[in-house]
């Protein structure tokens, strides 16, 4: 008997190098133990009942380890995906410095505007276009070189300055209809975007993997979006320096951080920060008369446009990002 059950253990000892290293380590002695009984247990009816339950608890072995493996494997899936929802590979410096140059640019151009500098037209048209070429070299490079993170609100906005002559004209055409212009600036999005990717024959995989790299397109068309707002106003350059510099750092922390659910807090909250300093400059430009006169006293509408527009830059930031949180391989009947 007692060289049965010896021999019954050695085997299963063995069998038992097929569950995974970390189940073993946890649970492998507290097996052998519970085996050991049973083949006790089953010793005192006699020889075969012996074998019977030796034999047959070797036979369950093999289907449980494989079942443990394949738990173990949907587990490590499951850790793995979650991790890269929300980890990601943190931008180097030069990147970050790269990456904030259009808002910094912005911020340049509109603190000149607004400082009592007596410089002349071409002066200031010079600086403009050097400031403005060192975003379209970066811009380009940045295409040619299949679009990395740094590049991405450059191209939004980019891509935000060719729609903004086109939706003035598709406004001109549709007599001011709010739900026209949408539909003829969300048309021209999606031509814009499928000729810019077919031409490029970028991967379109990495954005459907992060869909945060969207709302970083997003986010540089934000910058456009929310300094466009201030016709009839005059010295508001220093409100537009402020709300860009929060756009800039915004931009700084998405690329320098190592987490995806940091980094479009970063940006929201970036955006928010430029929507609230933009209408409470407005109101201040109003209660200072630095206005045209059909704004004078309209300070409570321009601060519910201005509110307005960075709701649009918010859901343009949030929409994308929280299509990474969505079980969209369940949806699909695929997981």
């Amino acid at each position: 008997m007692r060289i049965l059950i010896n021999t019954f253990t050695q085997f299963y000892l063995l069998l038992l190098w097929l569950y995974p290293a970390q189940f073993r380590t946890e649970y492998g002695e507290e097996l052998r133990a519970v085996f050991y009984l049973r083949l006790q247990d089953a010793a005192r009816r006699g020889r075969v009942a012996l074998c019977a339950r030796g034999l047959r608890e070797l036979a369950d072995l093999p289907v449980a380890a494989a079942r443990e493996q394949l738990q173990t494997a949907r587990r490590m899936e499951n850790m793995v995906k979650k991790s890269s929802l929300t980890n990601i590979q943190p931008g180097s410096r030069h990147e970050a410095i790269v990456t904030s140059m259009p808002f910094l640019v912005f911020a340049c151009m509109s603190l000149l505007s607004w400082l009592p500098v007596d410089l002349s037209l071409g002066v200031r048209g010079l600086v403009a276009m050097i400031l403005l070429g060192g975003i379209a070299i970066a811009f380009l490079f940045g295409l040619f070189s299949g679009w990395p993170r740094w590049s991405l609100p450059m191209t939004g906005f980019v891509v935000a300055i060719a729609l903004l002559p086109t939706a003035m004209l598709v406004a001109q055409a549709t007599g001011g209809s709010i739900t026209n212009l949408f539909l003829g600036i969300g048309g021209v999005s999606v031509l814009v975007l499928v000729i810019v990717f077919a031409v490029r024959r970028l991967d379109l995989r990495r954005f459907f993997s992060d869909w945060t790299l969207v709302s970083f397109i997003g986010y540089g068309g934000t910058l456009l979006l929310l300094n466009s707002s201030f016709e009839g106003y005059h010295g508001e350059g220093l409100v537009q320096c402020l709300a860009t510099l929060a756009l800039a750092g915004g931009a700084w922390i998405f690329i320098r951080t190592k987490s995806r659910v940091i980094g479009v807090a970063a940006l929201a909250t970036a955006a928010s920060t430029a929507t609230l300093v933009i209408a409470l400059g407005k109101v201040w430009l109003i209660n200072h008369g630095m206005v045209a006169d059909w704004l004078q006293g309209s300070w409570l509408m321009e601060v519910l446009s201005t509110l307005a527009l960075g709701f649009v830059a918010l859901a343009a930031i949030l929409g994308p990002a929280l299509l990474n949180w969505l079980p969209i391989d369940r949806i699909r009947g695929i997981g």
